[in-house]
């Protein structure tokens, strides 16, 4: 195998994964250990914490899937639905799209003088566990359509068109062709949107409304920079990343399916559908429509009317502190995660169980809650160097290994498959490393700009980083939209969330790979 004779260099592409997470568990253990209270896991406020954390993250993971299901469904068995393709970018956004932006057209919709509250003296409270549950569900079910659809076009046609043949009945069909098709797929995806909702930081910041709504990350958070109280975050840190870790593990984790691929092809399934059918499917694509567009256009049309004000300079301000942090991580991460699939791709085929546990490193900062690690490098840090001229590189560097992940999942299925087809070639010639790393930059370069794209749109939505290490005299977009919103300042606040949703939907445009249908 390639790189034989330099078995040691892989592992060193995955020293600032591991260097980053140590530094994260030195600084956590260095906390001061005779402040520990072990009788905090048995306190009331430590128990409705979890409690809640978990119910709000469970049921968002249901919601989701079960929303989820008829809509994947309607885009399988109905191929001429109008505006398909725009559906599916919508979808995209809708899932990367920065939480903030979503939580404005909330605010605008439901908030206490919504547009939707249609005058009633006691309006539908959009803060407290229904609004976390609604901007979860928001978030999240796009990702389960897209998997879900994804899987349903993997059933071959001729299973679709003997099942026709058969005249198998709607329930026969699901029990025979389509839950057998999704069912691989449902653990992995389940396990992801409860860890995403588990560890949300900005919704139950904002729409949390008050202690009962508090979970282990708001938590985390109020401990260290209301409370100073680092040995509290600490304790409620480990819990989370337990709790994280056992289920993406329990899952079966192991980064093997594409979550986040963009392109969805439409294959179509040959099967006839009834009058009645296809009105259910129309009807549920067309709610789906209304549910993912209503908070954008509430956004577009309040930051669009009665000329509201804007100091453009801070606005500006605040873009250009985001795209910094966000370019800056991006351009870190995407080389990295490529560097750290080295040893993974080095050791498969040989090495299988290695190959494994080096794949392991280089996701594991997916395992690990955001704001965890963020505690960790504060409490490392914090005693050594001065926090605020240093936030900059701090959260440039953090953003990039959170982003690492995302990185590898795309890069993995890409290279595994140049491995295999070029593998005896490149046994036979031994290239040295900066020729088979100029090879491989021509094979991926056409995967690079949509991931670029990708990675550049989860950096513009930070909160919980910015939270810890950011300045708030300096803030990036989506913190500028937080302090906003937060008084209220609706008409500001929904301006800047266009500013952040136009940069989140130019990237989507440059991540559809336009050139699929072609194909």
């Amino acid at each position: 195998m390639a790189f034989s004779r330099r078995a040691v260099i892989p592992w060193l592409t995955l020293l600032p994964a591991v260097l980053a997470s140590t530094i994260a568990v030195w600084g956590l253990l260095s906390a001061r250990r005779e402040s520990f209270d072990l009788g905090f896991f048995t306190d009331p406020y430590f128990v409705s914490t979890l409690t809640f954390s978990l119910k709000q993250a469970a049921l968002s993971c249901v919601l989701a899937l079960l929303l989820a299901l008829p809509v994947a469904r309607a885009l399988t068995f109905m191929p001429q639905l109008f505006g398909r393709r725009w559906f599916m970018t919508l979808t995209a956004l809708a899932f990367v799209m920065p939480s903030f932006v979503l939580i404005t057209g909330l605010m605008i919709l439901l908030g206490a003088n919504g547009w939707l509250n249609f005058g009633d003296p006691r309006p539908w409270s959009l803060f407290g566990l229904q609004g976390i549950l609604l901007a979860h569900v928001y978030l999240n079910m796009p990702l389960a359509v897209r998997v879900l659809y994804q899987a349903l076009q993997s059933v071959p046609q001729d299973s679709w068109r003997l099942s026709q043949q058969h005249r198998l009945t709607g329930w026969q069909r699901w029990s025979h062709i389509e839950w057998p098709a999704i069912k691989p797929h449902v653990g992995l995806l389940a396990a992801f949107i409860f860890v995403l909702c588990f560890n949300s930081f900005a919704v139950v910041l904002t729409l949390g409304g008050g202690p009962k709504s508090t979970t282990l990350e708001l938590a985390i958070y109020q401990a260290l920079k209301y409370d100073f109280n680092l040995s509290e975050a600490l304790l409620l840190s480990v819990v989370q990343a337990v709790i994280a870790g056992s289920v993406l593990l329990a899952a079966g984790y192991s980064g093997k399916s594409s979550l986040f691929r963009i392109a969805v092809q439409h294959r179509p399934t040959g099967l006839a559908v009834s009058v009645a059918n296809a009105l259910g499917h129309r009807l549920v694509y067309a709610v789906a429509w209304v549910f993912l567009l209503l908070p954008i256009v509430a956004v577009m049309i309040k930051a669009l009317s009665h000329g509201t004000q804007l100091q453009g300079i801070p606005l500006l301000a605040a873009t250009g502190q985001s795209l910094l942090i966000a370019v800056s991580a991006a351009l870190v991460a995407v080389p990295l995660g490529w560097l750290m699939l080295w040893p993974a791709r080095h050791f498969q085929g040989t090495h299988a169980r290695i190959a494994l546990w080096a794949e392991w490193l280089a996701l594991h900062h997916m395992v690990i809650p955001t704001l965890v690690i963020g505690v960790g490098w504060f409490a490392f840090w914090v005693s050594r160097i001065d926090i605020n001229r240093a936030s900059i590189p701090l959260l440039v560097t953090l953003n990039a290994l959170v982003l690492v992940p995302f990185v590898v999942l795309q890069l993995k299925p890409l290279l595994v498959l140049w491995d295999q087809q070029h593998h005896r070639l490149l046994g036979n010639w031994r290239p040295n490393l900066w020729h088979r790393f100029f090879i491989e930059w021509t094979f991926i370069v056409p995967t690079l700009k949509p991931l670029f794209a990708l990675a550049l749109v989860l950096a513009l939505g930070d909160v919980p980083l910015f939270a810890l290490f950011g300045q708030s005299d300096q803030p990036t977009l989506t913190w500028y939209i937080y302090r906003l919103a937060g008084s209220y300042r609706l008409d500001q606040a929904a301006q800047a969330a266009l500013m952040l949703l136009l940069l989140s939907s130019l990237l989507i445009y440059w991540m559809e790979p336009r050139h699929a249908n072609r194909r």
